[in-house]
């Protein structure tokens, strides 16, 4: 009977996680206008069981990433992770985690911590952060507007967008791939707009924000030697020309 009992526990469990439907809406923090265009990424995690023991002293076993999945917004700020995602979930899912990139927007709850000293959580700093704005449903959320900020708080922001995500599955790693390629044409948007207005990032910033560029051995860059200092315009030329280019290798769903 407990067999029978435990059984049908876990059936329930089972189904009602695979028939949650993975999808969302990004809008306008602001306006509440939709989003189209945005590309989220949904990581989900999950532990060897799924039940938790009642035994005193008992523990989760240790966190493991379980899968992710890609996927665009529509004119409607609407998206769909797809019926392959929910029914990869399973019954071991405990958290989501869902990273969202589209050009002139960042995530206003997911800031930096304001005891952090260090320079570019000092920058970071100047933006609008509000952890409470975070919303109950991981699959949808409110982005605010990023145009008016410097140019290093930008890229700092982009650079930064879902860069230690990791899965080990093949599939899901090349979603991964997939979202961060398209952060970083998000970057190149922001180095073609900094170029055109003649505005240059700090040198530091640059190296975080533009490795394809900073490593180049053929081009070999040369940069000022203090890292405060700004970069040469040539530089933000060749990394809005490098990243601009730069494609999701799969089409988005």
């Amino acid at each position: 009977m407990v067999r029978c009992a435990l059984a049908t526990l876990l059936f329930c469990l089972c189904v009602d996680q695979a028939s949650h439907a993975a999808t969302g809406t990004i809008v306008d923090a602001d306006t509440g206008a939709p989003i189209a265009g945005a590309t989220v990424l949904a990581v989900w995690y999950y532990t060897p069981f799924g039940i938790p023991l009642p035994v005193e002293g008992a523990h989760w076993p240790q966190e493991r990433c379980g899968g992710a999945a890609v996927a665009k917004t529509g004119s409607d700020g609407k998206y769909d992770l797809g019926a392959n995602y929910s029914r990869k979930q399973g019954f071991h899912q405990r958290r989501v985690e869902t990273w969202i990139v589209a050009d002139g927007y960042y995530n206003d709850w997911l800031g930096p911590d304001p005891k952090d000293q260090r320079d570019f959580a000092q920058l970071l700093s100047t933006l609008k952060f509000d952890p409470s704005r975070a919303q109950a449903n991981k699959y949808s959320a409110r982005l605010r507007s990023l145009v008016s900020a410097p140019i290093d708080v930008q890229l700092l922001t982009l650079s930064s967008n879902g860069a230690r995500v990791q899965c080990l599955d093949a599939d899901d790693t090349a979603a991964i791939l997939r979202y961060r390629e398209t952060v970083d044409q998000a970057i190149g948007t922001v180095a073609c707009a900094a170029h055109a207005a003649k505005q240059m990032p700090r040198t530091d910033v640059f190296k975080v924000s533009f490795p394809l560029v900073t490593y180049d051995r053929i081009n070999k860059p040369e940069f000022p030697r203090r890292e405060r200092s700004r970069v040469a315009e040539n530089l933000i030329a060749m990394a809005c020309s490098r990243y601009s280019r730069r494609q999701p290798r799969e089409s988005l769903p």
